[in-house]
């Protein structure tokens, strides 16, 4: 189960950090869409700072998920 645990404006820029975690220890999937178009996202360490941008697919993040697994992103709108 994915757990939506924090959205925040980034602390160097205007862009949202969206940081979720699994809280179940299995794999999951979660598929993040919004009401604005993303127009970049990455994938970021704790700091925010970029790793690996995420490929978009219709407008949409789709990511997998490892057991208790915390992921933090970036989303440029």
């Amino acid at each position: 189960m994915m757990h939506l645990g924090t959205i925040k404006k980034a602390e160097r820029s205007d862009e949202l950090v969206f940081r979720l975690f699994e809280t179940h220890g299995s794999r999951a999937c979660a598929k993040i869409t919004t009401a604005f178009e993303i127009k970049e996202a990455y994938i970021t360490d704790m700091l925010e700072n970029k790793l690996q941008q995420i490929e978009l697919v219709d407008g949409q993040i789709q990511l997998d998920f490892s057991p208790y697994e915390i992921c933090t992103i970036l989303l440029k709108y």
